[in-house]
């Protein structure tokens, strides 16, 4: 049996930990009460705590990041984009996406979460490019250089769990071989979206991401498709 650690008062990086929540995230470690230096509370899981993958509620990085900004100059391009959105998702609780990756314990690594700069070098020299999409190869892993790598929209949203009709490998596409192109359906509470049909497969798999963006607020990451 997990022996039980005490937090309370001790200080992880910005945070201050005030009280144990009473709860336990999935994965049996309890959720603290959580004050960051910037005035900011939140609860926050107690494992991610002690093993320094919070830090602070996220003014620490976008501190870090305004700074850098400024020397970098690369605010705005799609793959700071990609970056900022990624650490969105893994640390901002009011992200549409949170619970599928920061409520799941997924985390960014320090070395990119402070600094753009280390993820911008390490994706230019691991083949970034703007047709590439950032993909984590164990969906349990964090975003790290060792679980990361850049694949096509094609290769990311590819999913298992295909209808019987599926004949793309890709959840809600479908080839119509009476009209020669490929369907695209979106399912949001019970019910079906019909999306619009494409001449090729990238077209088709680049219109449901976009559908789910504006069905459902966000990219479903790829073990929900």
């Amino acid at each position: 049996m997990r022996k039980f650690i005490d937090l309370t008062g001790k200080v992880f990086g910005r945070w201050t930990v005030l009280s144990k929540d009473g709860t336990k995230t999935p994965y049996g470690s309890y959720n603290w009460h959580c004050l960051c230096e910037c005035g900011n509370t939140q609860i926050v899981d107690g494992s991610n705590l002690r093993r320094g993958k919070s830090t602070s509620c996220g003014c620490f990085a976008n501190d870090l990041s305004s700074l850098r900004n400024k020397k970098h100059g690369k605010a705005g391009t799609r793959l700071h984009i990609i970056w900022h959105s990624m650490k969105r998702r893994c640390f901002d609780n009011s992200h549409k996406a949170y619970n599928h990756y920061g409520g799941r314990g997924i985390s960014v690594c320090i070395e990119w979460q402070d600094d753009f700069s280390n993820f911008h070098d390490w994706a230019v020299a691991n083949g970034y490019a703007d047709n590439l999409t950032v993909d984590r190869i164990d969906n349990d892993g964090d975003y790290e250089p060792a679980n990361c790598r850049w694949i096509t929209m094609s290769e990311q949203s590819r999913n298992k769990r295909k209808s019987s009709k599926n004949t793309s490998g890709h959840r809600g596409i479908y080839f119509d071989k009476a009209r020669g192109k490929w369907q695209v359906e979106l399912g949001v509470k019970g019910k079906r979206i019909r999306v619009g049909r494409f001449n090729s497969l990238d077209e088709a798999v680049f219109a449901r991401k976009q559908a789910e963006i504006a069905h459902i607020g966000y990219e479903l990451p790829e073990y929900l498709r």
